[in-house]
């Protein structure tokens, strides 16, 4: 029995082992031996105990040869497994180090179910990718073999942990997929599953190509999409970092880590596009990320930290850099320099909408307007006004005790923002803050923090009322000076100033008034701050009447149905006006309408007045009774035209009608070009006649009558096509006129100059042209025809951050920031004309005026702005005042005062180093040092002006003041205390007579067990100096004491038969009992006048071992000891 159930459990044993193996993949094939497929395969056999590797040795180096086309879906990936893609022999694809290629064909490749993608991970743990190329997982064939409703993606996991995707030297491309990599939580078979845990994304490029660029299909790129909890995604390192072009990131979760990534920026640096980030959940910490421009948004975020981010460009394209929404307990950047967010976008920078306990510490923010807005009624946060903003104060008030953070703008941007810290202090418990100085150069803006909430920043600003507008016009009225313009909601404002168009200031306040039609615009101050608000316009408000449409038909036939229709009323400042007709007898006859129909035979007078109460009229206009015209053309005579004059004519054509008539000879395009009964001296072409009498009738219409033109020709410009000229050069043309019956063709410019005898016009610079088309009798000349100068609509504004140069060297900087739109390339030139730079960064470069240019939408050279660099001097170094004071005893004592600094730029800076190298000290003096060589490395805040100093400090060495100790006597042997006398700082070191070392400490007491008397010597040292030694006697004041006899013998001999107890004559008052082995006392005396015989009461005691305790009475302590009798 017992041998069946050891075999028993031999068998279950060997089918529980796991093995461990590399699986190599040798084909591209869809399936097979060698394929992914298999390798996956065997993988999942292998079990999930130990850990299974994936490598590729697949023939070939070509794109192709390495590229696994997939016709099905792969075998989902297995737990505890490395697929490995970067193990491919060979260079990687294009520059980056990713090997292997996957992708569907999208002809054939038809999921399982409707979520999809190259490795699918189901409830697995400890999974690793690396090195593939991930492109084509979007808008795939269904489950049904429709493309509709697929979920591709590149990598997808759920209900798994610890994933690792991507790590340096090991990068995965996603590029043209729905979703780069998605972490789910949800799929067809999994609903809401727990957040993914250990989770690690590293080195990963999304939405380029092999070749670092953008793949242009970002439309359709999801980038990455991953619920965790401690995520990282990127890392410590910058080489940790992904790089997103497509569209971002979104993460959920808690405590995940996003760090050191790209955001709109490829492979190469170039800046690419906006990529949007979203995160959500609990604990994230966003830092020291890149962006071309953040477009980040919070969604009900908690407990998260932003800082060490930084935008590459401005941007007016997204919202806000940063965009909050119902989030909380959140921080942007600490006091700590290297956690400031760089932010640059025109619009708002930082903005919260719902949310509470936003901190806003250290950041740079550059031409963001406002820089933080926070919208939520329903939460509180601290409050600042300025209150003084000038060259020499800047003060104010917030809320009492909170943090307040002063910057200065030190750039030309058109508005004020925080872009460099200046100063902190802490308003006072009533609120006041102040700082004085000189402020001449200084644009101040601040904002106050208390606790871990922030308020708006100062920047003055101009906002809607309750109503949603931002400022209360009343119009002049009748051509008065009556106007006024008001602000409704003002804030960070100390000071209005109100200007016209032509920039003459026309009043200061929030209200100005007594003004005329015009254009206005008002600029808000606080100190040197100012923000432009949008001009306004006043208008004259008074009614137009305008009757260049007039139409005026005559009742006829005896009935009232004249009508007065096209005039046209209104007030110049837009508001309503009414309007009513009176007849001659005054009465209204119809109101509402400038039009009116069903007139009688009269006069009438149209009145319009505005809702101020300016009025004017129009009339009276006459109505008559009328009858209408009429025509016969079949008796005309028609007159044809030679080419080049105009010798047509239309006769003899009868016409009849009430009172005068109106005739209108219009041509083929409508003109006008005759008002009489006959039409003569007119050029070939088709005509018409319209005849009106006086009556209600309407007007009558000839049919078209043709003038036939002799050996004509003809020029049709309808389809012409004018090209531009672009850089001010010779390309521009003119083609698709068509011309018949000429024979030869010149082209003229505005000069009358013939520049060309082709019918197409090419190679032409911008100019006004016309074409003279000939033949033998005839020549017709074509309307003025423009070709233009292609100029470039992009604003190519800039403003700068620029570094000075230094000690005069070349190591200036200028960096030009684009604040609207982008060159595809720029350059520099000095003031000689040489190039010295080719892109937006000027760097090393010495003091001096460069001048900057850009090459703009159409290739052409165009210069933009002129900035200098300046140069910093450093600092002097006086060597007079340097002093060093060496050691003494070793004791690092010694002191070396650094030489004077005077000038250069603050702050001064001092570098202690010793012989080693390490860092010691960064103050003017050195304190606390050794003998040795020290380093001292001295300057400002210029590194250029910083030297190297040399010090040497000895040890001087000495003898030290013998210690102070005192004789001791003690009563009997045991423990005495040595005390030296006002000890000092050093080490007291005991030595015996014989000068054997007892015993060291830095007290100077020492506790010695004495058995007879003896001499002590005790030495000071300090450092590598000592004192001479000082004695100390210890005497006991009676030895015998200690020297007692153990063992009695009482046989009456006279040799040992009483225990004797030397000197104990010296203590009369001393106790000596003594106990046998159970405790009870045999013997007991004061003064020991009768020495003990080993006997009680007369009897001898038992032979054996006894026990004794002497009390000397002296504060000496009890002598114990035992005591033998023998016989």
């Amino acid at each position: 029995m017992k041998l069946r159930l050891f075999l028993i459990l031999v068998l279950l044993y060997q089918s529980s082992i796991a093995f461990s193996e590399v699986i190599t993949v040798t084909s591209n094939a869809d399936a097979g031996v060698g394929t992914l497929k298999e390798a996956l395969t065997k993988a999942a056999a292998n079990g999930v105990v130990e850990k299974d590797y994936i490598h590729f040795n697949l023939p070939g180096n070509t794109e192709a040869d390495r590229t696994i086309l997939l016709q099905t879906e792969l075998p989902r990936v297995s737990s505890n497994l490395v697929i490995d893609g970067s193990s491919q022999p060979g260079s990687g694809l294009g520059i980056s180090t990713a090997k292997i290629i996957i992708k569907p064909n999208r002809y054939i490749y038809k999921p399982r179910n409707w979520t999809t993608a190259a490795f699918y991970l189901f409830q697995v743990s400890n999974v690793e990718i690396y090195g593939f190329y991930f492109t084509g997982f979007y808008n795939l064939l269904s489950p049904y073999g429709v493309y509709s409703g697929t979920k591709p993606s590149g990598i997808f996991a759920i209900a798994s942990n610890d994933i690792t995707i991507g790590a340096p030297g090991k990068i995965n491309i996603f590029s043209s997929n729905e979703i780069g990599l998605h972490i789910a939580l949800s799929d067809d078979e999994l609903y809401y599953q727990p957040l993914a845990k250990g989770v690690k994304v590293q080195s990963n490029w999304v939405g380029l190509t092999p070749e670092g660029t953008n793949n242009g299909s970002n439309l359709i790129e999801s980038g990455m999409v991953i619920s965790s909890d401690g995520g990282i995604i990127g890392g410590s390192n910058i080489d940790h970092g992904n790089i997103f072009v497509a569209n971002g990131l979104s993460n959920g979760g808690k405590d995940n880590v996003v760090e050191n990534n790209k955001f709109g920026i490829d492979a190469h640096g170039n800046i690419s596009n906006v990529a949007r980030v979203g995160c959500s959940g609990e604990g994230l910490t966003f830092r020291n990320n890149i962006a071309s421009s953040f477009y980040v948004e919070f969604s009900y975020l908690k407990n998260f930290a932003v800082m060490g981010n930084k935008d590459l460009i401005f941007s007016g394209n997204v919202t806000a850099d940063f965009s909050m929404y119902y989030c909380e307990n959140g921080k942007f950047g600490t006091d700590a320099d290297e956690d400031k967010n760089t932010i640059r976008i025109r619009n708002g920078a930082i903005g919260s909408t719902g949310g509470k306990n936003i901190e806003i510490r250290k950041n740079s923010i550059h031409c963001s307007y406002p820089a933080y807005a926070f919208n939520d009624s329903r939460s509180a946060i601290p409050l600042i006004q300025v209150l003084i903003n000038t060259d020499t104060e800047y003060s104010g008030t917030a809320t009492p005790n909170s943090d307040v953070y002063i910057y200065n703008d030190n750039t030309d941007c058109n508005v004020c923002s925080p872009v460099e810290f200046y100063a902190k202090l802490k308003a006072d418990p009533s609120g006041n803050w102040k700082i004085t100085g000189d402020f001449s150069n200084n644009k101040f803006v601040s904002n106050a923090t208390l606790i871990n909430s922030s308020s708006e920043y100062t920047q003055p600003r101009v906002l809607s009322a309750r109503g949603g507008y931002p400022h209360l016009t009343v119009n002049p009225s009748c051509g008065l000076n009556n106007g006024s313009i008001k602000l409704l909601n003002l804030i960070h404002v100390l000071k209005v100033e109100w200007f016209n168009t032509r920039d003459e200031k026309v009043g200061e306040g929030i209200e100005i008034s007594g003004l005329g039609p015009g254009r206005y615009y008002a600029k808000a101050y606080n100190g040197k701050c100012f923000v432009r608000y949008n001009e306004v316009d006043l208008i004259n408000s008074k009614p137009i009447i305008n009757d260049q449409n007039l139409i005026v038909s005559q009742p006829g036939c005896g009935t009232n149905n004249g009508s007065i229709k096209g005039i046209s009323a209104w007030a110049t400042d837009g508001s309503m006006v009414s309007v009513k007709w009176l007849d001659n007898n005054n009465n209204v006859v119809g109101t509402g309408s400038t039009n009116i129909s069903g007139l009688a035979p009269g006069k009438y007078t149209l009145n319009v007045e505005t809702a101020r109460n300016c009025g004017d009229s129009y009339g009276p206009i006459i109505l008559t009774n009328q009858t209408g015209p009429n025509i016969d053309q079949s008796t005309a005579d028609i007159q044809s035209s030679s080419c080049n004059v105009a010798t047509g004519s239309i006769k003899n054509i009868q016409v009849t009608g009430s009172g005068t008539l109106t005739y209108r000879w219009k041509n083929a395009a409508g003109q006008q070009v005759g008002n009489a009964a006959e039409l003569i001296n007119m050029s070939a072409g088709q005509y018409t006649l319209e005849v009106k009498d006086v009556s209600a009738c309407p007007a009558l219409v000839s049919s078209p009558i043709t003038i036939p033109e002799i050996n004509g020709i003809t020029i049709n410009t309808a389809n012409k096509l004018i090209d531009k000229a672009t850089c001010n050069t010779g390309n521009g043309r003119i083609t698709g006129i068509t011309v018949s019956g000429a024979t030869s063709y010149q082209w003229l410019d505005a000069g009358g100059t013939v520049v060309a005898s082709t019918l197409n016009l090419t190679g032409m610079p911008a100019g006004k042209y016309r074409l003279v088309a000939s033949n033998s009798v005839c020549n017709k000349t074509s309307e003025e025809l423009t070709i233009e100068l292609a100029q470039s609509t992009r604003n190519y504004t800039t403003t700068k951050i620029s570094t000075p140069a230094t000690c005069g060297l070349d190591n200036g900087k200028i960096e030009a920031i684009f604040t609207n739109d982008q060159p595809g390339s720029c350059f520099w030139k000095n003031n000689a004309g040489t190039i010295v730079g080719n892109s937006r960064i000027l760097e090393n470069q010495g003091a001096g005026a460069y001048d900057l240019y850009a090459i703009d939408d159409l290739g052409c050279e165009r210069f933009l702005q002129q900035y200098s660099i300046g140069n910093l001097a450093g600092a002097s170094i006086n060597r007079g005042v340097e002093r060093i004071l060496n050691d003494e005893c070793g004791l690092g004592s010694g002191q070396i005062i650094a030489p004077g600094l005077s000038g250069g730029q603050l702050p001064y800076f001092y570098e202690w180093k010793d012989a080693g190298g390490r860092v010691l000290a960064s103050g003017a003096t050195l304190d606390g040092i050794k003998a040795g060589v020290y380093q001292l490395t001295i300057g400002d805040a210029l590194v250029c002006s910083r030297q190297t100093i040399s010090y040497t400090v000895n040890d001087e060495s000495r003898i030290l003041p013998a210690p102070v100790v005192n004789n001791l006597k003690i009563c009997a042997a045991g423990d005495a205390l040595i005390q030296v006398l006002q000890p000092v700082n050093g080490k007291y070191l005991l030595y015996t007579g014989g000068g054997s070392l007892v015993d060291q400490n830095n007290t100077g007491t020492f506790k010695v067990n004495v058995k007879e008397s003896q001499s002590f010597s005790v030495v000071l040292r300090q450092g590598n100096c000592e004192s001479l030694a000082s004695s100390c006697r210890i005497t006991i004041e009676n030895d015998g004491i200690s020297k007692l006899a153990n063992a009695l013998s009482p046989n009456n001999d006279g040799v040992n038969d009483e225990w004797l107890l030397p000197g104990m004559q010296n203590y009369p008052e001393a106790t000596v009992a003594i106990y046998n082995r159970y405790g009870h006392k045999v013997f007991e005396t004061t003064g020991y006048r009768t020495p003990f015989n080993g006997r009680r009461n007369g009897n001898e005691l038992p032979i054996g071992t006894y026990y004794y305790i002497i009390d000397l009475k002296r504060g000496c302590g009890l002598q114990k000891g035992s005591l033998t009798i023998v016989r």
